[in-house]
């Protein structure tokens, strides 16, 4: 019958009832917090060790590509003067 009629609580009800919360909460063990430490950590070095190596995959990609560079610059050049030169001398020199 206590869900139909409701009591009136006040602010004081409201005050003792997060104050006696706030009391009985205490820190977790002291043993819970190692094991959750040792983890934290074997997944951090986890994680570093794969940042590393994709670390290095791509520094490895980015100095084969500044290697190929100028050689694909070059090509480009030679391709557009082929082109405009090439298409002026056709129509100049039959």
């Amino acid at each position: 019958m206590g869900l139909f009629f409701r009591e009136r609580r006040g602010p004081a009800w409201k005050h003792g009832w997060t104050e006696q919360t706030l009391a009985s909460v205490s820190a977790p063990p002291l043993p819970l917090l190692a094991i959750f430490g040792i983890i934290i950590l074997l997944l951090t070095l986890s994680s570093y060790i794969n940042y590393r190596l994709q670390m290095q995959q791509s520094m490895m990609q980015l100095k084969l590509f500044l290697l190929i560079l100028p050689l694909l610059l070059i090509l480009a050049a030679q391709l557009i003067w082929y082109f405009r030169l090439g298409m002026r001398r056709s129509f100049i020199w039959p």
